[in-house]
């Protein structure tokens, strides 16, 4: 059953273009119905993607599992990360000037730059809590603050400005869209500051975005 979910995982993650390591195979183990199975190890996880590669289901290239003739993912996957490491930089600088924007309780970063997985002319979507109460006030705050930085996405501005597509409540931290590709998303999520409010959003879903991360 375990080779099963391991495969499944990199199979979904060939739809996104994208291929992990053994690490990140673990981490978001892609489990396809409710059997009961507890976490397992990452070493349980390395096992079953050795004996992929040996009944040549999957390769590995670099450290990196993917399907066969799916290799050109490997240098693109590289070149991404090499871009996304400057961006990261950049974005985070950006929170930690928000934090201190009113009834924001925590940012993070999402979507393909949490994933490494940015082009040149990529936007940095920011995942964002509020307090509870003034989710619209919030938001007005945080545009209109964005927007006079001039980081804020709009019209044809999207080269490294936020993208404010995220928005939860700190008393309201389950997410409506409950499927493989929302709970694969926000695992990615990189928080910037108070880990304790993100990690309640983790513990929210922790039903049904099942990982082995904890």
């Amino acid at each position: 059953m375990l080779r099963k979910h391991v495969f499944s995982t990199v199979v979904y993650y060939d739809c996104l273009d994208f291929c992990p390591t053994a690490f990140e195979v673990w981490k978001h183990l892609l489990v396809l119905e409710d059997d009961g199975a507890k976490p397992v190890s990452l070493s349980a996880v390395t096992n079953a993607l050795r004996d992929l590669v040996t009944e040549r289901r999957v390769v590995v290239l670099r450290g990196m599992y993917l399907l066969p003739g799916r290799e050109e993912f490997v240098p693109m996957r590289i070149r991404e990360e090499k871009i996304s490491v400057g961006k990261l930089k950049r974005a985070q600088r950006l929170i930690r000037m928000l934090q201190w924007v009113p009834f924001v309780r925590m940012i993070g970063i999402a979507g393909s730059l949490a994933m490494k997985k940015s082009e040149p002319k990529s936007d940095w979507d920011f995942f964002v809590i509020l307090r509870s109460g003034h989710i619209w006030l919030g938001r007005t705050f945080l545009t209109g603050i964005l927007q006079l930085l001039g980081k804020r996405r709009h019209g044809q501005y999207v080269e490294n400005r936020a993208c404010l597509n995220y928005y939860l409540t700190e008393e309201a931290l389950e997410i409506s869209g409950k499927d493989a590709f929302a709970a694969h998303e926000y695992r990615f999520i990189v928080p910037i500051f108070d880990r304790d409010v993100f990690r309640r959003f983790e513990l929210a879903g922790a039903p049904w975005r099942r990982s082995n991360k904890g």
